[in-house]
């Protein structure tokens, strides 16, 4: 036996173990955390059909494309046809809202400097400070904010802050990495739900959130695939893909993984996993009803 050859074959079996091992942990080229980051999300898009929908419809989507503005100018309730809308119009949405008595109201718009060609700032100011007299309905109302904003924001330049939260909603990082805050400030989920449970009796949905305030927390976001039922099924059609069950939706999004990749589009069709409606059947619905 040849106690030389084999004692080089050790050693260089162990070297290179080593070496090995150590681009593994150190992964210089980033293959490692991009395979992991692949399987990650192919889990996540597989165990997306049982994401619990206890919640799902709690929360209702208000959105405002360019048909749902000339829809609500057309009825004469907008004054704007197009974005950006004007503070009365503003006030005229956030009005109808609050009639609906919601348990928090988030608004994903940026509200900067006051606007020198429009004068019905005033109009919105009045909706907010109602909201909060004895005569209101006290909704908490959440607006977003740029984060590390340094002209700050309409709210804070009119001395009106006080009447509302404000929750930063831009930031820089991987996609379905969402932070628990943002410069030091609760981004919107975390804030809407500290106003959640503060607003009810302790429940297994209020434990504690552990996080030490830094940007750097960051929950990895997992979507259902559930879509809802549709609300008012008389209303706009909705351009998006629906489940029909957990089964069904297990075995397409296999399939369609499969055939196109769990990164494809193709299988990212959904619909929202809330409901969702446009800001005009929004005020349709509350000035005139339904079919139902």
């Amino acid at each position: 036996m040849d106690w030389k050859n084999i004692g080089k074959w050790l050693g260089r079996s162990t070297l290179y173990t080593v070496i090995g091992w150590g681009v593994i942990i150190s992964d210089p080229f980033g293959f490692g955390s991009a395979s992991d980051k692949a399987t990650q999300e192919a889990f996540y898009k597989l165990i997306s059909s049982g994401y619990p929908t206890e919640a799902q419809q709690d929360i209702l989507v208000i959105l405002l494309d360019a048909n749902s503005i000339q829809g609500l100018h057309d009825s004469g309730f907008f004054v704007a046809n197009e974005w950006p809308i004007t503070y009365k119009d503003h006030s005229e949405l956030l009005g109808l809202i609050l009639e609906q008595e919601p348990a928090v109201i988030f608004g994903d718009i940026f509200f900067e400097k006051r606007r020198s060609t429009d004068k019905t700032f005033p109009l919105f100011k009045k909706v907010l400070e109602l909201n909060q007299s004895d005569k209101g309905h006290r909704t908490p109302i959440v607006f977003a904010d740029v984060s590390n904003n340094a002209g700050g924001n309409i709210f804070e330049l009119e001395a009106i802050d006080q009447m509302i939260y404000m929750a930063p909603s831009s930031w820089v990082l991987p996609k379905n990495s969402y932070p628990l805050y943002a410069e030091g400030e609760r981004t919107p989920a975390l804030l809407l739900r500290d106003i959640y449970c503060n607003q009810t009796a302790p429940t297994p949905d209020c434990l504690k959130v552990e996080s030490s305030g830094a940007s750097t927390d960051v929950m990895s976001v997992l979507w259902g695939s559930k879509t809802p039922d549709e609300m008012f099924p008389e209303l706009r059609g909705q351009k998006c893909k629906t489940s029909t069950g957990k089964e069904f939706n297990l075995a397409t999004l296999l399939l369609e993984g499969l055939l196109y990749g769990f990164k494809n589009e193709k299988t990212r069709q959904l619909c929202p996993f809330h409901p969702v409606l446009y800001g005009n059947d929004v005020y349709n619905i509350t000035r005139y009803g339904t079919c139902e």
